[in-house]
């Protein structure tokens, strides 16, 4: 059992055991965990609690609602600090992106909007604020528990 699973957004709001480690400080106040379903392949993304999701792509921060929430029990997805040496054993994979075929795992980055989910491969997270891609070493990998 991988410890998670995704749901898709039908209802369009967090499911009760949607994974939310991030939290924007400029009023966008909690976000989870998502990965969007988009021609590029799967991209993790945010999602709050208006059944909206977040993604960067290619420099800039789309929307969407065709995207489906990371969901766990409650203490079986834990942040991982990066630690410059890729991501740990056991990282949530979000997908691979068609344009590079690259797996990308579900991270937060501590940003100075907050923790704003995103995805990461090797040491880089990638993640949207304000119709912008932005770019971090900065970041946590979110893990299975065990």
């Amino acid at each position: 059992m991988s410890g998670y699973t995704y749901t898709p957004n039908v209802t369009g709001r967090p499911p009760i055991e949607g994974v939310c480690f991030g939290c924007q400080n400029d009023g966008g106040g909690k976000m989870w965990t998502v990965v969007a379903h988009t021609q590029h392949g799967a991209i993790g993304g945010k999602a709050n609690r208006s059944g909206h999701c977040w993604f960067s792509l290619n420099g800039r921060e789309h929307r969407t609602n065709d995207f489906s929430w990371l969901t766990a029990p409650e203490g079986r997805i834990v942040p991982v600090r990066n630690r410059g040496i890729g991501p740990p054993r056991r990282a949530v994979v979000l997908g691979r992106q068609g344009y590079d075929a690259a797996v990308h795992y579900a991270a937060v980055a501590n940003s100075d909007f907050g923790l704003i989910p995103g995805r990461a491969n090797g040491n880089t997270c990638w993640f949207g604020h304000g119709g912008k891609e932005y770019v971090t070493p900065d970041f946590l990998w979110l893990a299975v528990f065990v």
